[in-house]
């Protein structure tokens, strides 16, 4: 059973609210797309998330700097920022909420800017899934190649793109 196989499987599958048959990706979810197998941060990021694997070969995909149609149903993104790596800061880095927010959101955009780079992609430029595949598989062909961008990912050992590497 292939990966696509595993998510559809009991899954009620639903359009994604998409405009122009788009959808809009940021840099490090190029990556997760490939690895997800069904988990996620809650039900609504998780469903959201399926529908998008499910039917991102029917879209063009737009590349964003910015938050996607994946962080569209995030519980960690709040006034257009990224929590995620909130509680990542020790104490004594910072005690402003203000600046631990912005640099969460900076770690992401990082991420995103990476994977952009290593591929040689374009901000809001359009790309085919098959595209963006061939690049992922001539860009990141083994895990030291992951890890500027994977390392510390809370999925990580569930990840199956990581998995695959060697």
């Amino acid at each position: 059973m292939n990966i696509k196989e595993k998510i559809t499987e009991n899954i009620n599958i639903k359009e994604i609210n998409t405009k122009d048959n788009v959808i809009k990706l940021r840099g490090h979810h190029i990556l997760c797309i490939q690895g997800f197998q069904g988990y996620g941060y809650d039900e609504n990021f998780t469903e959201n998330l399926k529908k998008i694997v499910n039917s991102i070969e029917n879209f063009k995909i737009q590349i964003v700097n910015a938050n996607d149609d994946v962080c569209e149903k995030c519980p960690y993104l709040k006034d257009e920022k990224c929590l995620m790596n909130l509680n990542h800061f020790k104490n004594n880095e910072t005690n402003n909420n203000q600046d631990k927010i912005k640099k969460s959101n900076e770690i992401i955009k990082k991420m995103d800017q990476k994977v952009i780079n290593n591929m040689n992609l374009k901000i809001n430029s359009y790309y085919t899934y098959i595209d963006l595949k061939n690049r992922i598989n001539e860009t990141f062909k083994t895990k030291k190649s992951l890890e500027a961008i994977c390392l510390n990912c809370k999925w990580e050992n569930e990840c199956l793109f990581i998995q695959s590497k060697e």
